[in-house]
């Protein structure tokens, strides 16, 4: 009996970020590379595709009408896809999310820690916020406990 290891998948989940126009053109620039750096090893077609850009039931191919659409949202697709590859990176309620087909693993790891460095530094004010508030709260209950302890 032989015991077998197996590679961990690419996750799909990344984390928690309010993302800006900026961020977006950056995660189109990233998508855009893989799908480069794969049609160079795969079938593809001489044209690089258009990304789409989703917002609840509008789409639109120009990066400049997002504004147009909604200042804000959280139903948000981006779609880059041609014969044998599709790539999409989403934000929904659950926060941000990428997929891909067509990619190698070690094409698929290096796109997700690309797009990891553009979310993760925008986390990091939500994590403290939620952290700051959950201090709050603790500190909040303990001086309601010490007060009723005290009228008691």
């Amino acid at each position: 009996m032989a015991i077998h290891v197996t590679d961990p998948e690419v996750p799909r989940a990344l984390p928690l970020a309010r993302l800006y126009l900026d961020d977006i053109e950056q995660i189109v620039h990233v998508l855009s590379a893989a799908e480069r750096k794969a049609s160079q090893s795969g079938p593809g077609t001489d044209e690089p595709p258009k990304p789409i850009f989703y917002v609840a039931n509008q789409f639109t191919r120009e990066i400049e009408e997002l504004p147009k659409i909604t200042k804000r949202t959280s139903d948000f697709r981006l779609k880059l896809e041609r014969p044998g590859l599709e790539l999409l990176f989403q934000i929904d309620t659950t926060g941000p999310h990428w997929w891909s087909a067509g990619l190698t693993r070690a094409d698929a790891w290096e796109t997700f820690h690309k797009l990891e460095a553009i979310i993760k530094p925008k986390s990091a004010g939500l994590d403290t916020a939620r952290g700051a508030t959950s201090l709050f709260v603790t500190l909040a209950a303990m001086a309601a406990t010490v007060f009723l302890y005290r009228c008691a």
